[in-house]
Order: structure tokens, then C-alpha cells, then sequence
């Protein structure tokens, strides 16, 4: 094991690690290397870049266990590397996103937000969501990145959320539809809708099953829905935008619909390291955070909705199920088990 200082280093380093990623995507090193190894000088005449500076790179992303290279030279990505290649589950639009000014300006105010500071307004002037519009390179990134997060786990979804009675299923906030594509595919007699911002839903791809609706979800929602979707939506928002979202979808949904909320779900104690440095990233671009049990309980049940059980999924998300409940949070059931 490595001694603290050490430690202490290599964590202190995290944010170069964040931009050799960007780099590598940025310079579509590993679409460059899909066909097979290549050679230094090759990539640096497909990217216009300088060999030994590129080699540089290629050797910290070596050292990442993101490439590997042959004793003669030559370089290929592992399967880790290979999740940057674009593509359907790339995680390209991920990396361009997470290393772009817009997700990397707010965390330099993370001080301030532990203070009570607004954090992406300090650094960008703007909350997110208007600086996306107004940077649409950015704002695409990040609608990718989304699509690729549900890739991730999309199968996972659709095997364990059991929709295959369902006649219309309406994922809110739901990008290009990757997830409800996935969900379509177990309900053989369902339609589908995709609710989002209007630069969203003009660039998602045409689909038979499934019809794209501009609109905003703080406001309303389509109605008459038998499953509605919130998938990463909540954890963007502070409680009580979230409880306005909750209370659309409520008032859009008939007394026997299903929510279904996919979502990490933090534990009593700190666990894995990634959904806490998720609740902190929350915090510095919108004021959302990532919730327990407990909290996403209250919040259901101040909009009318009664949560029904929670599924696990392999890497860490789960799905919350909930119910149509007596309306103005009245549900005294207790807790399901997770």
C-alpha cells in the first residue's frame, strides 16, 4: 500500500487525470485505434499533433490503464480505454462534459458552496441549465453523456422494472430516449413519450414507438401515462424543485399509474466513493444532491406519491417504485425494505 503522502499525491493529481481523459476524447484516440495498434507517430499524424508531446500523453494514459503499448512501440486501448470510442455505451460525451469549463468551474467554487454560496452562478454567471443554452457545444455533450450513463445501465432497467403490460410508458426528462428505447423492448404493446428541453428533443433521433415533446417538467408533464420515468432527473434539484417535479408527474398521472425513479440511493453510513463525490458535484452545478431512502420517501410523499419498494441495481443505481398516495404527503406506510 502506498504511504499517505502518497496517497494524498495521486488524489491531489485527480483533476490532470479529468483532462487526459478530455484529451483523449477530444483527439479521438481511441476511434483512431478501433482498426487495430498504431503507431506514435501515426495517431500524431491523424490528429495533428506532435509525437513527442503526443507521446506524453499516450504514456500518462498507459500509465491510467486506459492504453497499452507492445515492446516495438506500437499502441492499442484496453477495454477500459475503448469505452471513449463514439458509439452506442460510449462514454465519450461523458469525458468531453466532465472536462469542459461548464462541470470544472464550479467545482473550483466548492469552498464557497460548503458556505452557502451559489456555486455555479460564482463561476459560470448563470445557473447551468441557461449556460448550456448558450453554449450548445457543451450542452450536446452533456445530453450525450446522459445517453450514455442510461446505456450503462438500461438493460439492468428494463429487466428488473417489469413494464411488459404497459400501454404508455412517459420518460420524463429523458433525453434521446436510450432508456425508454430499452423499456419498449420487454412492453411489445406500449408507446412511448420523451419529455425535454426543446433543443433536446429537436435533435433525437426518429423513432416509430416513441414521440419527443419539448416542454419544461417544473411546469407539466403529458398526462395519462400508466408508467412515468425520472431517470438521474432528481438529483439535479434541491427538495423543492424536486418536489415540484414529483407533484407534475402526479398530477399528469392516472390513480393507477407507476413512478419509477432510477437513482443512486446514499446508505445510512459513507460507502462507495463515487455517489459522494456525485452528492458534492450536485451541490456546486445545481443545488441538487444525492439522497437516502429516507429522503427520497419524504419527497414522494409530500407530492402525492407513496414509494412502493426499491430494487438494487449491479454498479450502484436502483430503481424507487412508487404509487399514486393520498395527496398532500397523508401516507403513514412504513419504509420498504431496499
Amino acid at each position: 500500500m502506498s504511504s499517505p503522502g502518497a496517497q494524498i499525491l495521486e488524489m491531489a493529481h485527480g483533476a490532470a487525470w479529468t483532462h487526459i481523459l478530455g484529451a483523449l476524447a477530444r483527439l479521438e484516440i481511441a476511434d483512431h485505434l478501433a482498426d487495430g495498434p498504431r503507431t506514435v507517430a501515426s495517431l500524431a499524424a491523424a490528429t495533428g499533433t506532435d509525437p513527442d508531446l503526443l507521446d506524453r500523453l499516450l504514456r500518462a494514459a498507459t500509465a491510467l490503464g486506459l492504453l497499452e503499448r507492445s515492446p516495438e512501440g506500437s499502441v492499442t486501448t484496453t477495454a477500459v480505454g475503448s469505452c471513449l470510442r463514439t458509439g452506442p455505451g460510449s462514454l465519450r460525451d461523458l469525458v468531453l462534459m466532465l472536462s469542459a469549463p461548464g462541470q470544472l468551474r464550479p467545482l473550483e467554487q466548492l469552498t464557497e458552496a460548503i458556505l452557502g454560496q451559489s456555486a455555479a452562478e460564482a463561476a459560470l454567471g448563470r445557473p447551468i441549465w441557461e449556460y448550456y443554452r448558450e453554449h450548445p457545444d457543451e450542452g450536446a455533450a452533456f445530453t450525450g453523456a446522459m445517453s450514455g450513463v442510461s446505456a450503462m445501465i438500461a438493460g439492468q432497467v428494463a429487466s428488473a422494472a417489469d413494464v411488459s403490460g404497459s400501454r404508455r410508458i412517459v420518460d420524463v426528462g429523458g433525453g434521446h430516449g436510450t432508456l425508454l428505447r430499452a423499456l419498449l423492448t420487454t412492453a411489445p404493446q406500449a408507446r412511448g413519450v420523451v419529455l425535454d428541453l426543446p433543443e433536446v428533443a429537436a435533435t433525437a433521433p426518429p423513432d416509430e414507438r416513441i414521440e419527443f415533446v419539448a416542454g419544461d417538467f417544473l411546469a407539466s408533464v403529458p398526462p395519462g401515462g400508466d408508467v412515468y420515468v425520472l431517470s438521474h432527473v432528481l438529483h439535479d434539484w434541491d427538495d423543492d424543485a424536486a418536489v415540484r417535479i414529483l407533484g407534475t408527474c402526479r398530477r399528469a398521472a392516472p390513480r393507477t399509474a407507476r413512478l419509477l425513479i432510477v437513482e443512486g440511493v446514499l446508505g445510512d453510513e459513507p460507502g462507495p466513493v463515487m455517489p459522494e463525490l456525485l452528492n458534492l458535484r450536485m451541490l456546486v452545478m445545481s443545488g441538487g444532491c444525492e439522497r437516502s431512502r429516507s429522503q427520497y420517501r419524504r419527497l414522494l410523499d409530500s407530492a402525492g406519491w407513496q414509494l412502493t419498494g426499491i430494487t438494487p441495481l449491479p454498479g450502484g443505481q436502483s430503481i424507487l417504485s412508487a404509487r399514486p398516495g393520498p395527496q398532500g404527503g397523508e401516507s403513514g406506510d412504513p419504509d420498504p425494505e431496499p
